[in-house]
């Protein structure tokens, strides 16, 4: 997911459209999640500090004509999905405004549908509306992982790159799961070692064990990640990771964060393996995440071998990857 650079002038145009869609063209009282949500993004996507009160509001006009780059246009969008899915209850009037905005910038982005439909209380049709675009971009054929699984090793293999993502389960594979029960051996300060313990600490099934995930697909990367980056395994840090992976998939990775939104937060269940929850969004540490995984210089998900760092010192890797320190969560431009 690109996070563009706007100029002073497009930055101050960007939160007064955030203030546009959270008060309905100053129709209605923002919230104080809605402030802390906006204040999040200006601080860490748009790098700057306005004071919210001393904004009006912006026309559809005069942001096309300040906001004129199309990856631009579309973080903006995403960025308006951010704020409208912070409340529990999605707000149909602030949908259809965001919606309005959208169709004048000339973004299309579907998981708008989905947010139309839980505006107006579709729950069902919302449900299988984010479940069927979760399932394309992971299942289509031309997914780098997917190729890469079909070049290097066989159908087999896909289909153990499918099977997480579905309520299937891999079969047993005891020298897959001993290489990684192994990493208990490795120097404390590596990588392996810390996802060792990652492992062990919160009772997960090795690799390899029944309902285990192969190494060479998503939930590895996934879990290194949680590791690299110091998120735990909680419903608040699996949406910060989430956040972190799509900052450094450049040009993806939205589907999946915005998606987890709606399922830790909103609470529709959209992933067989995961408990849906609600009420767990923090607007800070998240747009935090984003902004410090699109500082960095490697995409896990593109052509990368987990086992390069297993035996690496998670500090030296942490800095040749360039991931900044975590902050304690209050402003920091």
């Amino acid at each position: 997911m690109e996070i563009g650079h706007f100029n002073e002038q497009q930055a101050r145009a960007a939160v007064r459209f955030l203030i546009t869609v959270a008060t309905v063209h100053h129709k209605i009282q923002m919230s104080e999640l809605e402030a802390t949500c906006i204040n999040a993004i200006q601080h860490n996507i748009y790098l700057c500090d306005y004071a919210l009160d001393k904004l009006n509001e912006i026309s559809e006009n005069e942001l096309a004509k300040t906001i004129l780059d199309e990856k631009q246009r579309l973080e903006l969008v995403r960025a308006g999905m951010f704020l409208i899915a912070a409340e529990s209850h999605i707000d149909s009037g602030k949908t259809q405004v965001l919606k309005s905005f959208a169709g004048a910038l000339k973004v299309q982005e579907n998981d708008l549908d989905g947010l139309e439909e839980m505006s107006h209380d579709h729950m069902e049709m919302a449900t299988l509306d984010f479940m069927r675009r979760k399932a394309h971009p992971k299942y289509s054929m031309t997914d780098p992982l997917i190729q890469k699984t079909l070049k290097d090793h066989s159908l087999e293999s896909l289909w153990k790159y499918l099977m997480p993502l579905t309520s299937a389960t891999c079969k047993q594979d005891i020298k897959l799961a001993n290489r990684y029960k192994n990493l208990k051996n490795y120097p404390i300060n590596t990588v392996g070692y810390h996802l060792y313990e990652y492992y062990e600490k919160n009772n997960f099934k090795f690799p390899g064990e029944v309902e285990g995930d192969n190494p060479e697909f998503p939930m590895i990367i996934h879990d290194i990640s949680h590791v690299l980056g110091d998120y735990q395994p909680t419903p608040e840090e699996e949406m910060e990771v989430l956040a972190f992976t799509a900052g450094y998939r450049h040009g993806r990775g939205f589907d999946a964060v915005f998606q987890a939104i709606v399922h830790f937060h909103l609470g529709l269940k959209i992933d067989a393996a995961f408990q849906p929850y609600q009420d767990r969004f923090q607007p800070e540490p998240f747009f935090k995440a984003l902004k410090r995984g699109n500082q960095m210089n490697v995409d896990l998900f593109h052509n990368w071998d987990p086992w390069s760092i297993m035996d690496k010192d998670i500090n030296e890797v942490r800095e040749n990857f360039n991931i900044q320190p975590k902050t304690p969560n209050h402003t920091d431009n």
